[in-house]
């Protein structure tokens, strides 16, 4: 980045290809104000190569502000452009076509669509030039966390290590921060942490290079994640502390996103339960928000879900119960929506909890044994365990309501039987 911009600074006649770079450098160092004035302006002086590379970063710069509706428009300018192109340039462009279409199925939540997209992409991709590495790395990205958003974890770390490969080959920063992110997050629900701590950290650093408040506040948020699931409540808020103070001169709407669901979960972790309670209303904000990152709406369905269980349990009251039960459904109605396996596991095991505080033993039992076999079959080791161990609490407890049941069958029997020989005495009296 510091080459091109050195160069963009020193070369009074720019080449057509510096324009390009430089548009790519705004974009992904944060500054896509600036990056689309740049595009804008160019756009209406170059032709040809260069006009539809421009086309293009103008399109990823409305993606990644989460502008669909231009970056729709653009992408359509686009398609019409590379038509007037030479034959052998025509692949390239239609493989980042392709990308574009997959992302924005991404960022719906179509995770079937986007990955026909991505593979598309990815089969018109080459990789004998710098910048063709970088786009066949960042489409092996897309298609990995796109895995791992469904659940299939094995497929998601081969592509995200793929792409790490290429990435690193040619030491592109700004999508290497992605992948590094995208494979620490998996090795969060792997329960492997100090794996997840090193790519995190990585991805991190990468970020603070570059000040971009939408990938800098992924990776914080992500930090946050890994030290709230395993147990490090000091760092968690320390990097919390970090997002929330995170400057977004670009207005990014990602950005407030990340930092209110972060502050979320930090108030959820507190001892006090009037500060764990107090998240509550934020969490049913970003639920009701469409415009929040699904994955992210997700996780605040499934923190507002163990809330609402710490707040039955404190006070007994039958609506929260009911409210509970309604969000879990809407919980596995929005997992199978869209095909994430997760989400999924996550929502059986809060129904089993349900289910205990019901007393209805079987359906407990029943979703935790499907929970059990989904997270084996995913390689969620530390997940197998914790569900193991919810189990086997079930099941102990189950023997001892049956215990008790059972002694008082005994002792309504005992009951019975004075009843019965008071009433016989009785009669006998009143027949003497």
């Amino acid at each position: 980045y510091d080459t091109v911009i050195k160069h963009w600074n020193e070369q009074n006649a720019k080449s057509p290809d510096l324009v390009v770079a430089y548009a790519m450098t705004l974009r992904q160092t944060g500054r896509y104000g600036e990056a689309i004035a740049h595009c804008k302006k160019y756009l209406s002086i170059l032709d040809g190569l260069p006009n539809a590379w421009l086309a293009l970063e103008l399109a990823s710069n409305f993606l990644s502000l989460g502008n669909y509706e231009k970056t729709n428009q653009m992408s359509n300018t686009l398609e019409t452009l590379v038509q007037s192109l030479p034959e052998e340039s025509r692949g390239a462009f239609e493989s980042a076509l392709y990308n574009l279409r997959g992302v924005q199925d991404l960022s719906n939540g179509d995770l079937s669509s986007a990955l026909v997209h991505f593979f598309n992409a990815l089969g018109l991709a080459e990789d004998k030039t710098r910048f063709g590495a970088m786009r066949k790395g960042l489409i092996l990205g897309n298609i990995g966390y796109t895995y791992f958003v469904q659940g299939y974890f094995e497929s998601s770390l081969e592509f995200n290590l793929k792409a790490e490969t290429y990435l690193r080959a040619i030491r592109n920063d700004g999508y290497l921060g992605n992948v590094l992110n995208n494979i620490g997050s998996l090795y969060i629900l792997l329960g492997q942490f100090e794996n997840a701590e090193t790519y995190l950290m990585e991805s991190y650093h990468i970020w603070q290079k570059t000040n971009d408040s939408r990938t800098l506040s992924d990776a914080l948020f992500d930090l946050i994640r890994l030290y709230l699931d395993s147990g490090q409540i000091e760092k968690a808020k320390y990097f919390n502390e970090k997002l929330q103070g995170l400057k977004n001169p670009e207005g990014l709407p990602m950005v407030p996103h990340r930092q209110k669901l972060a502050h979320a979960m930090v108030m959820s972790s507190e001892r006090r339960l009037a500060t764990k309670l107090s998240a509550m209303p934020i969490l049913e904000e970003i639920i009701d928000d469409e415009s929040v990152e699904f994955w992210h709406r997700y996780l605040a369905m499934n923190y507002l879900c163990e809330l609402l269980l710490i707040e039955f349990k404190a006070t007994e009251d039958q609506e929260v119960l009911n409210i509970l039960t309604g969000l879990i459904k809407r919980m596995v109605q929005f997992s199978e929506e869209k095909y994430m396996v997760v989400a999924y596991i996550n929502s059986l095991i809060l129904r089993s909890k349900v289910n205990m505080l019901k007393n209805d033993f079987k359906n407990a039992i029943r979703d935790l044994d499907y929970a059990l076999e989904l997270s084996q079959e995913k390689g969620m080791h530390f997940q197998v365990e914790r569900i193991s161990t919810t189990k086997g609490m079930v099941v102990d407890h189950i023997k001892k309501w049956n215990s008790a049941m059972d002694q008082n069958r005994d002792y309504a029997m005992r009951i019975k039987q004075t009843e019965i020989l008071n009433y016989v005495r009785d009669m006998k009296r009143i027949m003497s």
